[in-house]
């Protein structure tokens, strides 16, 4: 039984070998047929070659690359979410080709100018939590329950809930292949031209003008407390009555909100400066052109298609032939 075993299993690699070996010539022989088939036909073959390349040195010379940039900006006078609503239209304008807003916008819509526009904030979470401990240490859980819990971290810092916390974002562009820096240019004109932008902007500025003159009248005040304090006079005449001098007053507090709106007061009138516009451009104006993979390889790959063509076509009509052989062969010995 042992020995029938050990012959049955001799039969079969016997028969696995001889099939391997089939296999294996007749794949060498398959290969030497094309090889045979491409020498036949080296004319076409290099004819093919040649236009292919050449099609391919005018293809790669006369492509128009797509161009993309990222800005970052800085949003001023608690604009954020106006505008991210002005660029959030503008792109849907130029998904809808509306070429008529576009152009009174002073957008180019025959050069496709602008294909896609895409704002996004640059999170820091460490002044986000510095800015809420100021306030209340429950501030930012307030916050983060109101953003659905399944959302990522990432997304949930970038999301509606804390948009406008941030002051500085990114707007990332692609452009058409005729675009120049100065669309950039149009692109942040256009916001700051946005009516709902540029009246936030000017409520803001005559807020923050009045903020300064009211602190400046507070320490006026503040100054006048601190003067009677030095001459030892228990109060004043004419000032409010918060300001009225105590002989147990704590003057200490007194110089530290002077301190205190000194320095708001100070950034209020740095805030001013910088706020002139609502939206100011802080990074390069520069335009890249996006990069494909088969950017500078036409040339390469416009050959390669063409003759793979007519290799495939040959098979197929090689394949053809053999089978209507087969089947002629099946016909004559039927009869």
């Amino acid at each position: 039984m042992n020995n029938e075993n050990y012959k049955s299993e001799e039969l079969d690699l016997k028969a696995v070998l001889e099939f391997i070996s089939s296999t294996f010539k007749k794949t060498l022989v398959l290969l030497f047929r094309a090889f045979q088939f491409v020498l036949k036909f080296w004319i076409v073959v290099v004819v093919l070659i040649v236009l292919g390349a050449a099609w391919g040195f005018y293809m790669d010379a006369n492509k128009r690359s797509y161009k993309e940039s990222t800005l970052i900006v800085q949003i001023n006078n608690d604009n954020v979410n106006y505008a991210y609503n002005a660029l959030e239209k503008l792109d849907r304008k130029i998904k809808d080709k509306d070429s008529l807003f576009l152009q009174s916008h002073g957008f180019d819509k025959g050069h496709n100018e602008l294909i896609a526009v895409v704002a996004t904030p640059i999170v820091n979470i460490n002044n986000l939590i510095d800015k809420y401990d100021e306030v209340n240490n429950r501030s930012l859980d307030v916050f983060v329950d109101i953003v659905p819990f399944e959302e990522e971290e990432e997304k949930m810092l970038e999301s509606q809930a804390f948009l406008e916390e941030y002051k500085y974002h990114s707007i990332e562009i692609i452009a058409g292949p005729g675009a120049t820096p100065s669309v950039v240019d149009k692109l942040i004109a256009y916001i700051n031209a946005n009516k709902l932008v540029a009246d936030m902007g000017a409520i803001y500025f005559e807020n923050v003008k009045d903020r300064i003159a009211a602190n400046q009248r507070t320490l006026t005040q503040i100054d006048a407390v601190i003067e009677s304090f030095a001459k030892d006079r228990p109060s004043i005449t004419g000032l409010p009555a918060q300001f009225v001098v105590e002989k147990n007053m704590e003057i200490d507090k007194v110089f530290d909100k002077k301190l205190e709106l000194q320095t708001e007061t100070e950034m209020l009138e740095s805030e001013l400066l910088k706020s002139t516009d609502s939206v100011v451009l802080l990074s390069n104006a520069d335009l890249v052109k996006v990069r494909a993979f088969t950017d500078g390889r036409l040339k390469f790959l416009y050959p390669f298609f063409l003759v793979s063509i007519f290799l495939i076509a040959a098979f197929i009509r090689f394949l053809y032939v053999q089978v209507k052989r087969i089947a002629e062969e099946n016909e004559a010995e039927k009869q």
